[in-house]
């Protein structure tokens, strides 16, 4: 019984501190998400960056979570969250993955009932995004195909709808990709 005390002792004096951040950070998040002041993330990530993956996970169970009740804020929310969702650890793709399809299919509702267009084209363009990225491509390597041909299907049935982001994002994600330096017989520059 001693031993069971004194191991929960330290197992919380250790988390302590880890704890107080991740209450600091979501604290400051909640805060900027109510304010609609999406900019002071970026701010709390940069000061967190061992928490981004964390934080943007965080982000996108906030934007489901108002997918229904008020779209156009979901989609600022799920907005933000694209820079820092490469940095999302092994643990919380899988989640990650699922969330970003649920926005998706939001979106996709939105745009075929003509209402939420710019919320639509916003999740559109963020979750092609998203869908690049190493860990999430990793996970669900048919999400970036899923989000360009919903965005595609979006900007043909709505052609009043603002999608000028929206159509640069799909160019670029239609892009070739490059072979990294060094891989399979890449030409690495040398600095000499």
């Amino acid at each position: 019984m001693k031993k069971l005390v004194f191991t929960l002792a330290v197992c919380a004096i250790i988390l302590a501190p880890h704890l107080a951040r991740a209450q600091a950070w979501m604290a400051g998040v909640n805060t900027a998400i109510q304010n609609g002041k999406y900019e002071d993330v970026d701010r709390i990530a940069a000061n967190n960056p061992g928490a981004q993956g964390a934080i943007a996970l965080y982000l996108l169970q906030q934007a489901q979570s108002l997918s229904s009740s008020n779209f156009d804020k979901a989609a600022d929310i799920f907005a933000t969250a694209t820079p820092f969702v490469s940095q999302i650890p092994a643990d919380g793709v899988g989640q990650a993955v699922q969330l970003i399809t649920v926005m998706l299919n939001a979106a996709d509702v939105a745009s075929a009932g003509g209402t939420g267009c710019a919320g639509a084209s916003k999740i559109f363009t963020s979750g092609i995004g998203m869908s690049t990225q190493a860990n999430i491509s990793a996970q669900s390597s048919g999400l970036r195909g899923t989000a360009l041909s919903s965005a595609q299907t979006a900007i043909k049935s709505n052609s009043d709808c603002e999608t000028d982001s929206l159509d640069d994002q799909i160019s670029l994600a239609q892009q070739p990709i490059a072979p990294l330096a060094g891989v399979h017989g890449a030409i690495v520059p040398s600095n000499d």
